[in-house]
């Protein structure tokens, strides 16, 4: 929440509230099996922006979990979009628990390849120099600090990048992915992805979590 690098493709300007965030991990990182990783943030409104710029950095990671625990909690004015509303009920069915916060997030933990928006156009590829410096500064010490069992790529960048033989062999563990939460139109529609896909992906992490 501090970090003012400037990276290619982002916007980061922290004194002004424009900060890295992303990770969520809400309970106890012993009981996390799995590990949602985004590609990076949606762009922060202007409301957001004003809470952060005169926090501390502990206090904006404070400030941020409560941000975002409230878009679960769909208690979150700001925020009109589906996307946290999908997490909850597409990856309730892989951990196979109740659709709400509590349940989803005592066995997973959320987090972004890189955690700085992007700077214009969000549907953009992140420049490669920017996801290796991200990654390697963060990333690969969240996922040795929680030890999951599963990655969750949520779209089709971040499952790319969790899937290349040189990623891989440093975090070790099988991927799955999850359209992107926002995307409704896939092939057979919201019902089938649901009835069908996720209980693929679900097979998949209850081998992972075996092994």
């Amino acid at each position: 929440t501090t970090c003012s690098n400037g990276c290619d493709g982002i916007r980061n300007d922290p004194e002004n509230g424009v900060i890295a965030r992303s990770f969520y991990c809400p309970f106890n990182p012993e009981n996390i099996s799995l590990l949602m990783v985004s590609k990076n943030p949606g762009i922060g409104c202007s409301k957001e922006k004003e809470m952060y710029a005169p926090l501390s950095g502990e206090q904006r990671v404070l400030s941020h979990e409560e941000f975002i625990k409230s878009k679960f909690m769909g208690n979150n004015s700001l925020i009109t979009s589906n996307y946290h509303r999908n997490i909850l009920e597409w990856v309730s069915i892989i951990l196979n628990v109740e659709p709400n916060h509590d349940a989803v997030f005592e066995k997973s933990a959320m987090t972004a390849m890189v955690k700085c928006e992007s700077f214009s156009n969000k549907t953009a590829t992140m420049p490669s120099s920017t996801i290796s410096y991200c990654t390697g500064r963060f990333l690969f010490e969240e996922i040795e600090l929680i030890h999951p069992k599963f990655l969750l790529a949520l779209g089709n960048e971040a499952f790319k990048f969790l899937t290349r033989p040189q990623v891989k062999a440093m975090h070790q563990l099988p991927v799955g992915k999850l359209y992107h939460p926002s995307w409704t139109n896939m092939k057979g529609g919201v019902s089938r992805y649901k009835s069908v896909e996720l209980i693929k992906l679900r097979n998949e992490y209850l081998e992972a979590c075996q092994n």
